[in-house]
């Protein structure tokens, strides 16, 4: 049955309704867009869509319709779905040079590119499917093959596109289209999907999306991830809170501030900011110090959508204001 329902997903000829998106158009079956949503069903038997056999999508891409119309026909995802989003070259890759040896793995979202040892750079297009990068004062070009799997560099470099995870802002569009139209059977699947991929970096996006579009199981989710014992070591990188007042090269840190973790010299120092730059190594402070997760210290820094804000201050109360101005007599 698998193979039959992805034989229908690409079978054009019997397909009778348009989608409109963003930037272009997909065609599917009514029968199966009825079933599936009794909202899809009420449009199509009412009103100009009823004889036209049109649907508007157009805030979404093409790539989120057809994620959404791969997930309703088969159940599963395809890398086809993404990978032909204009060439976009999201995802991790495998980095081999000209002897075939491996070197790194790369991740690339939108423009940027981070090695696995932590570099960073920026990939911008110059063509048709062409890309160049600088590193280390050399640019380096490459080409996409057809089947947008290999990154083929002007310095003999190869990078192989990784069995890819589905771009979050796809994930997040579908979850919009799937809840607008109550198709129960994406969406469930969507909000799956979404609750494995939550962690401190995609927070903001994926909650924000749960509250734009009223996904209250998928709130729920987001506070119960804050809420959860995360009690750490210090480490570079990490964010601490200071627990109690204390004075520092001649400077007050009040109770509360955040500071940074960072190695230098093989040590770890905190480093503050109090009219200037503090930095007080970590060994002879530590029973002052909590670490923080990464979305608690945005927040308490302001730092996350005013939409999450207001949701995260039911856990956490509201954040600390700036300090009132004093009067001069």
């Amino acid at each position: 049955m698998d193979d039959f329902y992805h034989r229908l997903l690409h079978h054009e000829a019997t397909k009778d309704v348009d989608i409109e998106m963003s930037d272009g158009t997909l065609r599917a079956h009514s029968c199966l867009l009825c079933v599936a949503s009794e909202a899809i069903q009420g449009m199509l038997s009412h009103g100009a869509a009823a004889t036209c056999k049109k649907l508007s999508w157009r805030e979404h891409p093409i790539a989120v319709g057809r994620l959404l119309l791969g997930l309703l026909y088969t159940g599963g995802v395809a890398a086809e779905d993404w990978s032909q989003d204009g060439g976009s070259l999201d995802g991790s890759w495998d980095c081999t040079n000209s002897e075939g040896r491996w070197k790194a793995q790369v991740t690339i979202t939108g423009t940027r590119v981070k090695y696995d040892n932590s570099l960073m750079a920026e990939i911008v297009a110059t063509g048709l499917n062409t890309f160049s990068y600088v590193e280390k004062g050399a640019t380096l070009t490459c080409t996409l093959d057809a089947n947008k799997q290999k990154l083929a560099w002007s310095d003999g470099d190869i990078w192989t596109r990784l069995e890819s995870e589905v771009p979050l802002h796809l994930l997040l569009g579908c979850l919009s289209l799937s809840k607008m139209y109550q198709i129960s059977q994406v969406l469930h699947s969507t909000i799956e999907a979404l609750k494995t991929r939550l962690n401190d970096d995609t927070f903001d996006d994926i909650c924000r999306a749960a509250i734009k579009d009223d996904v209250t199981a998928l709130r729920f989710d987001c506070l119960q991830y804050v809420q959860a014992p995360g009690a750490r070591a210090i480490a570079p990188g990490l964010c601490v809170e200071t627990l109690e007042p204390t004075e520092y090269q001649g400077r007050v840190v009040q109770a509360g501030s955040l500071a940074n973790v960072i190695r230098v010299g093989g040590k770890l120092w905190i480093s503050y900011v109090v009219g200037q730059h503090i930095f007080v190594q970590v060994g002879t402070h530590e029973d002052n110090l909590k670490v923080v997760s990464k979305v608690k210290a945005m927040f308490l820094r302001q730092g996350l959508s005013p939409e999450v804000m207001f949701e995260l201050v039911m856990v956490w109360g509201p954040p600390s204001s700036a300090p009132k101005r004093r009067k001069i007599a």
